[in-house]
């Protein structure tokens, strides 16, 4: 996400059919006077010592953003895990789309 900043992180909690879901919020921000591409975003949640417990990767509603605007996204991870203490919004290369599962 070279040139673009997320902003205004709000997380939520919401409940869909009796299942708890955490909500994320946010918007990227085009820093720049040029256009750039907008990859995918990663939402994870991390346990004390900075593990990934849960991720989720969310596409954005526009794939190039014009030099600065603004979107919004909006992030659902269903039944966040009770060892989650801290939340971890970062932009995702295109390579590394999260389908690879890590050994735990």
């Amino acid at each position: 996400g070279a040139g673009l900043k997320l902003q205004e992180l709000k997380p939520s909690r919401e409940s869909e059919a009796g299942i708890d879901v955490l909500v994320v919020r946010g918007q990227i921000l085009n820093v720049t006077e040029g256009d750039r591409p907008v990859p995918m975003i990663r939402v994870a949640l991390l346990d004390a010592d900075g593990n990934v417990v849960q991720q989720v990767i969310v596409p954005p509603i526009k794939n190039q953003l014009k030099g600065g605007d603004v979107i919004g996204f909006k992030a659902r991870i269903k039944n966040p895990q009770p060892l989650a203490r801290r939340l971890d919004v970062t932009f995702v290369a295109a390579e590394d789309d999260g389908t690879k599962k890590k050994a735990h």
